[in-house]
């Protein structure tokens, strides 16, 4: 990736949803007392942490020229962008699938395949997408420093 300024907003986006990534993961963690006053600022950080998300998709697939070295790069910039929104999108799947378990609950099977399926979605939501979130922004960091 030769072009210099589209390098420099690859990377202040990256930085910036480190920092959003940890005060979110510190207010969930740490700051137990404080929840109800500090959730307009959690709520606008996350709105933030989505829209850089979608800005990094937007130029990882638009902006970035693709070569050998890039290919790699727009992948970790694709997969980063992805991991920012599937926690909304995967959180909101469970909520759905939950309802759906609880309105199914009289058909055993069906009850039974929304419980997984909100099961699931809830670990990809809680877990997969925050580690996927860490270390493709870790590569993409790596690859943009070569």
């Amino acid at each position: 990736m030769n072009d210099l300024p589209t390098k420099s907003y690859v990377k202040i986006i990256l930085y910036t949803q480190a920092i959003i990534f940890t005060l979110i993961i510190n207010y969930f963690i740490f700051i137990s007392d404080l929840t109800r006053s500090l959730f307009l600022v959690v709520a606008f950080l996350g709105l933030l942490f989505l829209i850089l998300g979608i800005v990094l998709i937007f130029l990882a697939r638009k902006v970035i020229p693709s070569n050998k070295v890039s290919r790699r790069l727009k992948l970790f910039l694709t997969l980063t962008g992805i991991s920012t929104i599937a926690p909304l999108v995967f959180t909101l799947l469970h909520n759905f699938f939950y309802a759906m378990a609880i309105l199914s609950e009289n058909i055993t099977f069906l009850s039974q395949f929304f419980e997984i399926l909100h099961a699931i979605s809830f670990i990809i939501s809680l877990l997969v997408a925050p580690l996927t979130f860490l270390v493709c922004m870790i590569l993409s960091l790596i690859y943009l420093n070569k």
